[in-house]
């Protein structure tokens, strides 16, 4: 719904100069609703799959120096997320001190997850730890080199406690990161 790059904007950041992508553009048009900016924001949205090759992303290759990820790398296994990271390594700017930020699900013993709405599919969810170790990975099979600073936040607690989040395994723990080009 482009909530994150709405609340860049309102921070400061010319809309224009800023991107979003999503895997269907119904987020965007619900995102418009909602927030009743579709004729002042000026967001270039993107419909994508960071996996195709021959998707909208995939013309924006090294134009980037700062990437916002959020809700995203904990829908994937442990190879889907070195592949997914691959492509975001893709998006940042050779030349820059490239900056990777945002939020996901994680636990203090990071391993394999099965969610309980797709039982059929398994997820990894990290801890700082782990999250270090499939970085080292992205930057070796990618020749660069990449500074990770990752931490958990009590916001899935706040929400449990609140009645909001029954649905969220206990043991989930929300987990911000800065991940920088060395």
């Amino acid at each position: 719904m482009g909530q994150d790059v709405r609340k860049l904007v309102y921070d400061g950041a010319p809309s224009e100069n800023t991107y979003a992508s999503d895997l269907k553009t119904q987020f965007w048009d619900m995102g418009y609703e909602l927030f009743l900016d579709k004729s002042s924001l000026k967001t270039t949205f993107v419909e994508a799959d960071i996996f195709d090759d021959k998707s909208g992303l995939q013309e924006l290759a090294g134009k980037f120096d700062i990437v916002h990820a959020a809700s995203f790398f904990h829908l994937f296994d442990w190879d889907g997320q070195v592949a997914a990271a691959k492509k975001i390594v893709e998006l940042i700017n050779p030349e820059s001190n490239g900056l990777i930020i945002g939020r996901q699900a994680g636990r203090a013993e990071a391993g394999d997850f099965t969610a309980q709405v797709e039982q059929t599919k398994s997820r990894y969810w990290h801890n700082p730890a782990s999250w270090t170790k499939l970085w080292e990975q992205v930057g070796a099979e990618t020749g660069t080199q990449w500074k990770v600073e990752a931490d958990f936040d009590d916001k899935a607690d706040m929400l449990r406690k609140n009645g909001m989040a029954d649905f969220i395994p206990k043991d989930t723990k929300f987990m911000r990161f800065v991940i920088r080009k060395t």
